[in-house]
């Protein structure tokens, strides 16, 4: 479990498929040679980089009328479950933009040891 493509709080449905697993894949492969260029045995996200995160792709959809629909999109097809944004919405290249940060800023936001 150390990397998920295609999941929650991606681009996942906002984009073609193939594009998205593609530039997630290829940040999986440069984050892992990082990892062993500089001798990084663990990474994990801090707990605030997960809330900026989910603020960031809350932001974006905020813009959007996703926020006032009843769908999957927002959650809505699960009871009970609290609605907010499961996609990023800001499009694929902010979005490999904001994950290519995290590797020029040595992976600025991760717990490394």
């Amino acid at each position: 479990n150390m990397f998920f493509l295609y999941g929650a709080q991606g681009p996942t449905a906002f984009s073609n498929g193939p594009s998205c697993v593609e530039c997630q894949g290829d940040w999986i492969v440069d984050a892992i040679a990082k990892l062993r260029k500089d001798d990084i045995n663990y990474l994990e996200a801090t707990k605030e980089a997960e809330e900026e995160w989910r603020r960031k792709v809350t932001e974006i959809s905020d813009k959007t009328l996703f926020p006032g629909t009843s769908s999957w999109y927002m959650g809505a097809n699960v009871p009970g479950k609290p609605r907010e944004q499961l996609n990023y919405a800001g499009g694929l290249p902010l979005y490999e933009k904001e994950c290519r940060e995290q590797l020029s800023n040595n992976f600025a936001g991760f717990i490394k040891a």
